[in-house]
Order: structure tokens, then C-alpha cells, then sequence
């Protein structure tokens, strides 16, 4: 379903996909420590194409993305490396790419993409939430349980709030391909 998911939805309002952590290119210091990459006198290029980076780690321990020094020192408490951020100097686990400023998450301001799943379509995480409830699937207008009605009543409070719900989700669908539509319509 198109509509269900932020990465397809072109509707103004929402977060635009340059705010997601997953539209930049990330450095998690963990995954080079695993790789073997911030050994002193390391050259690599991280990522492809018009995505690619460079990696230099100098004598001092200095690694250089791109020509600009970041420091990597020690966790306060752990025995783990850490990113210092160049923007607020504070231990970070991953560095951002973005406009080719690296930085943390923070500091670009970014969000997860699937913190924002599902905001789009009103009602979508409350029917996942009552589908949950009663041990149905999470696919919306697939079938729910049976259970006498004498017995549970709860459940079958449950059932009428899911179906209405997806009734909305009907006309909220609807809403989107009229608009689709039209914009179709206008561009011709």
C-alpha cells in the first residue's frame, strides 16, 4: 500500500526525507574499530559514487573525513572509541554526512525514518495497537479472531473499534487517490 508509507508520501506537511538519518551517509566508529580502519596511516574511501568519503587516520590518531580533522577518543565509562562531535563536542557512536558537513544526529537535526511510519494515516498505529490486543494479525482489514460472544466481551469492543477505525482508513484512502487524481488531471 503507497499510502502507508512516509518514503512514498508526497503530502507537504510531513518531515522532508533530507531530516532522515537514512537519506545521509553515517559513520558508526564501531563498525571501522571492527574493521580495522582507524589504525594510525589507514586510507579508505567509505561509500559509493557521488556518496563516497575519505578516511585518513594520522599518526596522532586524528581521523580525517574529507580533509577536516575529527578526534575519536575513548568512551568516559567503557572501553569503547567515540566519535567527538566537531559541532558539540560531545561523545557520539555515529557521524553524519550532510551538505558535507559531518556531524552527529543531533547537531543535523535528524530524525528516523521509522519514528515517522504510519503518522501519515490517521488511526493506522491504533488499529496495530487493538490487532495486537486480541492476538489478530496487524494487516489491516484482515480477519479477527472468533470468540463467543457471551464470553468476552472486551474482545468483541475491541473488534467493533477496529472495524470503524478501518472504515476511516477507507475514506482517508479514498481522500488521497481523489487527490491523487486531480494532480494527475492538473498536469496533463
Amino acid at each position: 500500500m503507497r499510502g502507508l508509507d512516509l518514503r512514498h508520501d508526497q503530502h507537504a506537511s510531513h518531515v522532508p526525507l533530507d531530516r532522515m538519518v537514512e537519506s545521509h551517509l553515517s559513520l558508526d566508529v564501531h563498525q571501522l574499530v571492527r574493521e580495522g580502519l582507524l589504525v594510525p596511516g589507514v586510507r579508505a574511501t567509505i561509500g559509493e559514487g557521488d556518496r563516497a568519503s575519505h578516511l585518513a587516520v594520522r599518526d596522532d590518531g586524528i581521523v580525517e573525513l574529507d580533509g577536516k580533522p575529527i578526534q575519536v577518543s575513548w568512551h568516559p565509562a567503557l572501553p569503547l572509541r567515540c566519535w567527538i562531535c566537531p559541532q558539540c563536542k560531545r561523545d557520539r557512536y555515529k557521524l553524519h554526512r550532510v551538505n558535507s558537513v559531518w556531524a552527529c544526529r543531533k547537531c543535523h537535526q535528524l530524525s528516523y525514518l521509522c519514528r515517522h511510519f504510519g503518522r501519515t494515516v490517521p488511526g493506522l498505529s491504533r488499529i496495530r495497537q487493538l490487532r495486537r490486543r486480541i492476538g489478530a494479525s496487524l494487516v489491516p482489514f484482515s480477519p479477527l479472531p472468533h470468540k463467543p460472544p457471551l464470553v468476552l466481551r472486551k474482545h468483541w469492543l475491541l473488534c467493533r473499534e477496529i472495524r470503524r477505525l478501518e472504515a476511516r482508513l477507507i475514506q482517508h484512502g479514498h481522500h488521497d487517490v481523489a487527490l491523487m487524481l486531480e494532480d494527475r488531471d492538473a498536469r496533463s
